[in-house]
C-alpha cells in the first residue's frame, strides 16, 4: 500500500477512539490489522524503494486518488443511510 505508511500512524488512535464511543468487535479487528502500518511508519526510512516511489508521484495523481476515495466515502456513507432508513420498520422504528 503505497503511501498509507506515511499517515498509517494516525489509523490507530481514531480506532481506539471509535471504540471507546462505540464498542464493536470489527474495530478490534481493524485495529490489530493496522498495527503492521503502524511499525511501518514508527521505523520510517526516507532511502527505501516505496517512499521513493510515493514521493515521486505527482500531486495531481494523489490529489485525483484522494477525490476517487473521497467520493467512495460519500458513496457508501449515503447507501448505508439509505440501508439503515429501509430497515427501520423491520425493527421497529418511527422513521
Amino acid at each position: 500500500m503505497v503511501g498509507f505508511t506515511e499517515h498509517g500512524h494516525y489509523l490507530v488512535p481514531v480506532l481506539v477512539g471509535l471504540f471507546a464511543w462505540h464498542p464493536s468487535p470489527l474495530l478490534i479487528v481493524m485495529a490489530i490489522l493496522a498495527m503492521p502500518q503502524l511499525k511501518r511508519a514508527w521505523h520510517y526510512d526516507p532511502a527505501s524503494p516505496e517512499n521513493v516511489r510515493y514521493y515521486g508521484i505527482a500531486p495531481s495523481v494523489k490529489l485525483t486518488y484522494a477525490f476517487y476515495y473521497l467520493a467512495l466515502l460519500a458513496f457508501l456513507a449515503m447507501m448505508t443511510f439509505g440501508i439503515h432508513d429501509m430497515l427501520g420498520p423491520l425493527r421497529g422504528g418511527t422513521r
